[in-house]
């Protein structure tokens, strides 16, 4: 018997009317008419065949090549270009990693000084966020069955996190105060919102994010709300608490200058006696003196992102029955973990400033740990998949053994265990333009015009950045991207 013949009713559709015997199509010569399937199975098996075929044409995202060509611009600094190349290959993205392509344009902008190109498609991204968080039970059903990749994808929550990190930084760049206030409160509120759709033991360990903190602290100091600037600096403060615990990640010197600076202006001599009291080493620079300097602050985006892979375990579903489940997991890519060091010379003359940048945000660390949390969620339903698919197809199978005989059966079990097993295969979909971590430097200067030079990792001379004017009681933010 021909595979086309006993496969008919696999692929045919659930919602078509059963035709009298009288009106059928006679079959073809050598070939018996298959009978249709009854009862509910049969419906449920040529919804799940039609799904496999499907999605054995569903992307996983731009192949690693595309990533490739991107980085290839980006390590040449020429990030403008990178950019161009994500916009003409919208293509590489299917329809399903719209949220995907939006971030990578949304970064690469970002990186290239296209703030508001930027704010464009990483507003986008986060629409799209917003609409599939509230995606319909019906998506989430195929996906229990098939894979998450039949689904477009949503971001994972630092992900989606991070997007307000981005447009904050645009706005300040493009001199937008309260706009880059306004993404800035969305950071927490919206790891809270995520995480509370999260069973009580299975919540992730990001639940605040302390570089932003710091950041609307920089903020409200230079605005001159020094309350709130406390208020900010003590709360990134705290969180680096927990950034410490989970990530390895301590807090900079400069966060507690600046917690005792805006304490002392704000006249909390409360806050200012119990940090100098825990932190007794770091000196106090009174506000009176620091509201005459300017304040450079250099945010340095290093190295790649971690990449998913695949890992598998055997599970048994019966007796002599083992099954190969799937999972993703993530995998570090190399870096140096180098500082950059920047080099600010006045130009009325003499001896030039020079400072590092600190780690304030372990981006690699968060998005393990961020899926790890998970970890618990995602085998049980990678489990509870391949299980069902066992057992529907075992099921069906039987059916075919009485409809078609004991070749067809064994035949189609074989078909369908292997396309069930190809398209088990775990999601690795992630967002690739996002650093592996986020370093911070900060210098106090006189008023004045300076020379800015920085020298990056994987770059043998240093990068020249042109001229600032610095304002007393003043920030300046200057954005680098290296990926060593």
């Amino acid at each position: 018997m021909s595979w086309n013949c006993w496969l008919l009713p696999v692929l045919s559709r659930a919602d078509t009317p059963r035709v009298p015997d009288a009106v059928k199509r006679p079959a073809p010569p050598g070939c018996p008419r298959p009978a249709a399937f009854p009862g509910k199975s049969a419906r449920r098996l040529a919804w799940l065949a039609s799904l496999i075929l499907l999605a054995l044409l569903v992307s996983c995202g731009p192949d690693p090549g595309f990533y490739a060509r991107v980085e290839t611009l980006m390590a040449a600094g020429d990030h403008a270009q990178a950019y161009e190349m994500v916009q003409l290959n919208r293509t590489s993205y299917s329809k399903r990693e719209r949220l995907l392509y939006h971030l990578d344009l949304g970064l690469t902008a970002h990186y290239g000084g296209l703030y508001e190109k930027s704010n464009e498609n990483l507003e986008k991204a986060e629409q799209l966020g917003e609409e599939l968080y509230t995606k319909s039970f019906t998506a989430q059903s195929a996906s229990f069955l098939i894979n998450d990749y039949l689904l477009a994808y949503r971001g994972e929550d630092f992900e989606r996190a991070l997007i307000h990190l981005f447009k904050s930084l645009n706005y300040l760049k493009l001199g937008k105060v309260e706009d880059a206030l306004v993404e800035a409160r969305q950071v927490d509120s919206r790891l809270q919102t995520l995480n509370a759709s999260h069973p009580d033991d299975q919540k992730n360990v990001y639940r605040e994010d302390a570089l932003i903190r710091f950041i609307m602290g920089l903020v409200y100091e230079s605005e001159g709300k020094l309350e709130d600037a406390v208020i900010d600096y003590a709360k990134s403060e705290e969180v680096f608490q927990d950034y410490r615990r989970h990530y390895g990640t301590v807090w900079p010197q400069f966060l507690l200058e600046n917690l005792l600076t805006a304490a002392d202006g704000a006249g909390r001599r409360d806050l200012l006696e119990e940090y100098q009291q825990r932190y007794p080493r770091v000196v106090l620079l009174p506000y009176q003196h620091k509201k005459d300097l300017a304040e450079v602050v250099v945010v340095h985006y290093s190295g790649r992102s971690p990449v998913k892979v695949g890992v598998t375990f055997p599970v048994a579903v019966e007796e002599n029955v083992v099954l190969q489940v799937a999972i993703p997991t993530y995998q570090k890519q190399p870096r140096s973990g180098e500082a950059a060091r920047i080099t600010l010379q006045n130009v009325a003359g003499g001896n030039p400033q020079v400072f590092e940048t600190e780690l304030m945000e372990d981006v690699e660390a968060i998005a393990i740990t961020n899926l790890q949390n998970r970890l618990m969620r995602m085998t049980a339903k990678a489990i509870a998949r391949v299980t069902a698919q066992y057992f529907l197809i075992k099921t069906t199978a039987e059916k075919v053994r009485q409809e078609y005989g004991e070749e067809a059966a064994q035949n189609y079990q074989l078909m369908m265990s292997g396309l069930a097993q190809m398209i088990s295969q775990p999601d690795l979909r992630s967002c690739r333009s996002l650093p592996a971590e986020i370093r911070v430097g900060c210098a106090l200067l006189v008023p004045g015009e300076y020379d800015v030079q920085a020298a990056l990792p994987g770059r043998a001379a240093p990068l020249s950045l042109g001229q600032i004017k610095l304002e007393a009681g003043k920030k300046e933010f200057i954005l680098l991207r290296s990926l060593e």
